[in-house]
């Protein structure tokens, strides 16, 4: 690629790690904070893909989890990242994100 000097990659053992880590990334770049947080479905493109869009030009990160459980990954970014996050957005509906889930996020907000 003309005029790029360095190339870097993050990725993870699965879709909602590597998730974590752009995240991760993006914060420590200064090109995204933590107060900001969307949250999709990593089973279905849609929701993550305009989802990403949206929270990224509020300069928010997003994150993905199954659509009925918290998965541990995105658990623990949450955790960690409590006491700067103010603003949590969850794409799709209850068949997307149920309500256990958004019970969950606010469980690990609260521990963090």
């Amino acid at each position: 690629m003309t005029g790029v000097e360095t190339v870097h990659r993050e990725g993870g053992i699965n879709r909602y790690e590597t998730t974590t880590r752009i995240a991760q990334y993006a914060v420590r770049m200064f090109w995204a904070s933590n107060e900001t947080v969307g949250i999709a479905t990593g089973r279905e493109f849609a929701d993550a893909l305009g989802g990403g869009a949206a929270i990224g030009s509020q300069g928010g990160v997003l994150l993905m989890t199954e659509p009925t459980y918290l998965v541990p990954h995105t658990k623990t970014y949450l955790e960690a990242a409590a006491a700067d996050v103010v603003d949590v957005t969850i794409f799709g509906g209850v068949g997307a994100v149920t309500d256990a889930v958004k019970a969950a996020i606010e469980a690990a907000l609260a521990s963090g």
